[in-house]
């Protein structure tokens, strides 16, 4: 891969995990008060300002404003739209079924009217932390970058490593204090990044419907957690056994897409292409870094 293919992936990274990780890691160093972490956590949002800057390094404005044209186009089968809503309320509920039963043996008293705080102000303020703070990172640059050299299979788990241990300053102290919360914890994540890459390649790569699908997955934990008054968990192990269903049945009808080489036009490097195109066909097979 040459130089000028690197650059861009390299700006990305510089500015996703570099900014954050330095101020969740002085954090640690310092005594902050809950409010104070709250507010720190909108440090994540330059992973979003990193897939923007790197978009801008690989094609200047043409980057950024293919990155822009994916929040509004809707050029897709509409059922995928219906799909990304529903599955993170199908497989909250199949988390937090089998938990209740492994916790109390039954659902308990569960109040579903608190469901609707999905609508509530707190709850519209976290779209604008993992949602729009993240997305144009991980869907919008890097998931596109991994798809020129891997499946979208291959590139899911990648990604949803890499997106696991970004959290691991801001989580270190909860969730990443053991080896089982935060093995729990990344599964999650690489779970949450295939079945996003499936609505992906279903919806052309659009941003708006990945952001929506982060911020379910996020606020539906609370809400759930709300509704099912009888229980006090958010029963991880059984949201990673609700996604791996819902990953099964994906698969069942995308196996080709998941396991094939993506064909789709997301690449960065226009002008790459464009000159890549005009080879023999013996010598372009033969670039490292250009997608088919």
């Amino acid at each position: 891969m040459s130089s000028r293919s690197r650059k861009p992936t390299l700006v990305f990274f510089l500015i996703a995990f570099g900014v954050p990780w330095i101020v969740w890691t002085l954090m640690h160093f310092y005594q902050v008060t809950d409010s104070t972490r709250a507010v720190l956590f909108y440090f994540g949002d330059f992973c979003s300002i990193g897939g923007l800057f790197a978009a801008f390094v690989a094609s200047k404005k043409d980057g950024l404003l293919t990155m822009f044209r994916r929040l509004v186009d809707f050029k897709f089968p509409i059922k995928w739209l219906f799909w990304a809503l529903v599955i993170p309320f199908f497989y909250m509920t199949i988390a937090f079924t089998l938990g209740s039963y492994s916790q109390i043996g039954s659902l308990g008293n569960i109040e579903p009217a608190k469901l609707l705080i999905i609508f509530s102000t707190p709850a519209f303020v976290m779209f604008l932390t993992g949602p729009l703070g993240e997305e144009f990172g991980w869907r919008g640059f890097l998931l596109p970058k991994l798809l020129e050299k891997y499946t979208p299979f291959t590139a899911s788990i990648i990604l949803g490593v890499i997106w696991g241990f970004w959290y691991y300053p801001i989580y270190f102290g909860n969730i990443f204090n053991s080896f089982y919360t935060g093995f729990v914890f990344v599964i999650h994540i690489i779970f949450m990044s295939i079945i996003m890459t499936v609505i992906f390649l279903n919806t052309r790569g659009n941003l708006l419907i990945a952001m929506i699908y982060h911020w379910l997955a996020n606020i539906l934990q609370f809400a759930f957690m709300a509704a099912f008054v009888s229980t006090n968990s958010t029963f991880d192990p059984f949201q990673n056994v609700g996604e791996l269903i819902v990953i099964a049945i994906l698969f069942l009808f995308n196996r080709k897409k998941m396991l094939a080489k993506y064909d789709g036009e997301l690449l960065f490097f226009k002008d790459q292409r464009a000159a890549v195109e005009n080879l023999p066909e013996t010598t372009r097979t033969g670039i490292e870094g250009v997608g088919p």
